[in-house]
């Protein structure tokens, strides 16, 4: 039923009754005088005749005056409902969950979501810190961090950037066994690596450098703990400038540029109906393209 249609004949009739012609009321409702005719003669092919044409004006038929009440009743629904739909459409008030990796969530996230919560101290953000995807689609989550891009069909994802992964030692285990000075020096220390995940091997790759699994002392998938070993003083490995500075670990120079890993934003298509959503994903975009730049 489209009762959008009704209330515009509706607002016409109210407004022929209270102007007395066509072009009186075209001009109340800022509409042209065809529209005010069409929609006057729809309502009457529906209802019968409601005026009388004279050289005076439109006067109301008696059908005419018993359907003021109604549609007044109508109008003032139709406000209310308005109103409330809009109240709600400007309302923010609500939980967003928001999901990231590990690594991300500690070392980059914090004072992003510090701002986030400055702003909007209405919404409520729930963190899940992972590394297992979470299933945009079931809505494990509003909004997720990715470092690969979606391909779901109803999973809208923008890319905000790309985390550059500097290679990070302890001042301790530097003290122990030296700074390495090439790529070649490089390989006879202790590197800390990914387990299962072919990331730093690929980035090795890029570079012309063959590696496999063997070539790391320590082998973990989770980047907080690779972290946490570098850190213990361990061996070398590859973290973000963020984390790193976190740690107080030390940069090593050598002549390969960093690793990077792309940056993605994804949320359900959905999502978008909601401004509470839409805002915290378009502030955390702009927020970590400006931290990741």
């Amino acid at each position: 039923m489209d009762t959008s249609g009704d209330w515009d004949l509706g607002r016409t009739f109210l407004a022929v009754m209270a102007a007395g012609s066509l072009s009186a009321a075209a001009r109340a409702l800022q509409v042209s005088q065809p529209t005010v005719g069409r929609q006057l003669d729809a309502l009457e092919e529906r209802l019968g005749l409601l005026f009388t044409r004279t050289p005076q004006g439109l006067v109301p038929t008696s059908t005419a005056l018993d359907l003021v009440e109604p549609a007044q009743q109508m109008a003032a629904s139709w406000a209310t409902m308005t109103r409330l739909a809009t109240g709600r459409a400007e309302s923010v008030a609500g939980v967003v969950r928001l999901t990231a990796s590990r690594s991300m969530s500690t070392s980059i996230l914090p004072p992003i979501v510090f701002e986030l919560r400055r702003r909007w101290p209405e919404i409520q953000l729930e963190l899940v810190a992972t590394d297992v995807v979470q299933d945009l689609l079931r809505r494990d989550a509003d909004i997720a961090v990715r470092n690969v891009r979606p391909t779901q069909d109803d999973v809208v994802a923008r890319k905000v950037g790309e985390l550059a992964l500097g290679l990070f030692a302890s001042a301790d285990y530097l003290a122990r066994r030296g700074v390495p000075d090439s790529i070649e020096a490089l390989l006879t220390h202790d590197l800390i690596g990914l387990d299962r995940s072919d990331e730093v091997i690929r980035g090795f790759a890029s570079h012309g450098i063959v590696v496999d699994r063997e070539a790391f002392a320590v082998r973990c998938d989770d980047h907080v703990v690779v972290l946490e070993l570098i850190a213990a003083g361990l061996g070398m490995g590859f973290v973000s400038s963020a984390a790193a500075a976190a740690r107080g670990l030390v940069a090593v120079a050598l002549p390969m540029t960093p690793l990077r890993l792309p940056v993605w934003i994804a949320t359900h298509q959905e999502v978008h109906t909601s401004r509470r959503i839409r805002l915290i994903a378009d502030a955390l975009a702009s927020a970590l393209a400006t931290a990741l730049a």
